[in-house]
Formats: structure tokens, C-alpha cells, sequence
């Protein structure tokens, strides 16, 4: 990993960050900050903006050309040679080569091809929905995956600790709704995975538009090992069977909303806040289905 160790030349505002806060603080607006709070934050990014701009103004030593120009361009460092990580720890054993690689559909490590990976005795690399080659997917008893397990693919089952971090209910607002009842609710990570993964059998059961092959998605299990991408929206299909479950005194505790005619395919709900946050998403499409 290469850090960056320039000077900050600037910053910017993340508008949608600020509407899911403002949305909140709706809720709850006794989390709101005093005026006095506010005015002394404002004061300090003044004061910030100050000496980034001076910063910026002063070219950095060692970049100055012969004619007095200062030099943006920085140096470009030599990229370290890329070895196979796979291949290290097999050619001596079984005298294979490896002479093919593919680059692994999430983390961009090289990786044996699967014809090449059946002759070192690991396993079918393709995601069983996706079929996206995955490090991860190599990986067998003998022969540990090289980088982190969770990274790449796990099945739902391996990923109670990981899901949490992943989850995503249906938008950003309907996601920021989730995290405010988990709160209320005093719900534990442990119970709320256990709770949406009890949900498994709705995997199948709503129509989403998310690129999921519906026909794969009814051979799986718990224990199938996906791809991150297919396993979080896995995830996010069982997250929203388990919201449509609750009782409807848990539903109450939702924001009253008009559904959106498209509902979780709405595709204006992920580009605009403000739409999302005026319309329930977490509901079935009625409009042009």
C-alpha cells in the first residue's frame, strides 16, 4: 500500500452525507448541535481554507525548472514486478507451471486459470452466480487463500462477522431507517444477521432488477461461496425480506411514506436523496412491471 504524503490541496462536501444526516436529525433533533457549536465549526473551516490556499499558492521544493516554472508532474515510481501468488507454493510440488493467469474479479491478484488450477488440485474459481473467477474460490484445505478470506467471497453463513459492515437496504435513506431501528430496537449484531438470515427462503421470492440470475439464486445455500458483489446483494434481497416481516407494530417505527410507484427498482432513489427520502422504496414495483 502507498500512502500519499502531499499536502492537502483541498476538501468538499459530501452533499448526499449531509442529506441522510439532515434526514436524521429530523428524527432526532435533540443530536443537533447548538448554534454556538456550529458557528465555532465554520469558523475553523474558514480557518482551514485559509491555509490550504496558501499552501497551494507555494510550489514544493524540488519542482522548480530551469526556467523558474514549477514542474507539476511528479516523479513516477517503478511499479514492483508482479509474481503469482498461487505458483510459489505448488511448482515444486507438482512440477506444474503455471504459464496462464487471470487477475481475480475483486481483489486484482494474479491467479492461476482454471484449467492450469485443476492440475495444482484447487478448487473451480468461478462465483456460482456470477461466475467471475475469485481468488478466494481457489482455496482448499491444503492450500490457504492469499489474501483475506472475507475480502474476496465467503458464503453468508462465513460472513456473519462481515455482513453488518456490507448491509444495504434497498437505498441509502431506507439503509439510514435500518441503522436508527437496529438502534432502537437495541438489536446486536449477532441477533440482527441471525434474523435476516432466517429470512434465506425470500431470496427468491420479489422480482429486484439487481443482475442476479433468479434460476442460480434457487440452487444456493447458506454455505455456497459467492463472490463479495453476489453475496452482499444476497444479503440486501434477505434484508429486505426480513423488513417486510416484521409485525406491523416494528413497521410503524419506519417513517410514514407514499411508496414509489417503481419501488426497490426505482432507479431515481439512487441518485437522488431527496427522492428517496420522500418515497417508501422498500416495496414492490407497480408501475410498467
Amino acid at each position: 500500500m502507498k500512502l500519499c504524503r502531499g499536502k492537502i490541496r483541498d476538501y468538499a462536501k459530501n452533499c448526499q452525507l449531509d442529506a441522510i444526516v439532515q434526514e436524521y436529525l429530523k428524527s432526532h433533533p435533540d443530536y443537533d448541535l447548538t448554534s454556538e457549536e456550529k458557528s465555532a465549526i465554520k469558523e475553523q473551516i474558514v480557518e482551514y481554507e485559509a491555509q490550504l490556499h496558501s499552501q497551494s499558492a507555494q510550489p514544493e521544493a524540488g519542482h522548480l525548472m530551469a526556467n523558474g516554472a514549477v514542474d507539476e508532474e511528479e516523479e513516477e515510481e517503478e511499479d514492483e514486478p508482479t509474481t503469482c501468488p498461487w505458483c510459489p507454493l505448488t511448482t515444486s510440488a507438482t512440477g506444474l507451471p503455471c504459464s496462464q493467469h487471470r487477475t481475480c474479479f475483486e481483489c486484482g491478484l494474479l491467479m492461476p486459470a482454471p484449467g492450469v488450477a485443476e492440475q495444482l488440485n484447487l478448487r473451480d474459481p468461478g462465483c456460482a452466480l456470477c461466475k467471475r473467477d475469485v481468488c478466494c474460490l481457489l482455496a482448499n484445505d491444503d492450500t490457504p487463500c492469499r489474501c483475506d478470506q472475507h475480502t474476496c467471497a465467503s458464503s453468508l453463513n462465513e460472513s456473519r462477522n462481515h455482513l453488518p459492515f456490507h448491509a444495504k437496504l434497498i437505498n441509502d435513506v431506507e439503509t439510514a431507517h435500518l441503522l436508527t431501528y437496529k438502534a432502537n430496537k437495541r438489536l446486536s449484531e449477532v441477533d440482527f444477521v441471525d434474523a435476516v438470515l432466517s429470512r434465506f427462503a425470500s431470496l427468491t421470492l420479489h422480482d429486484f432488477n439487481d443482475g442476479l440470475d433468479v434460476v442460480a439464486l434457487g440452487s444456493i445455500t447458506p454455505d455456497t461461496r459467492l463472490c463479495r458483489q453476489c453475496r452482499d446483494l444476497c444479503f440486501s434481497r434477505l434484508l429486505y425480506g426480513w423488513k417486510m416481516s416484521l409485525p406491523p407494530g416494528d413497521q410503524r417505527l419506519w417513517p410514514s411514506r407514499p411508496n414509489c410507484y417503481y419501488g426497490y427498482n426505482c432507479h431515481t432513489q439512487h441518485r437522488s436523496l431527496q427522492h428517496a427520502a420522500k418515497y417508501n422504496h422498500c416495496c414492490p414495483q407497480t408501475r410498467f412491471h
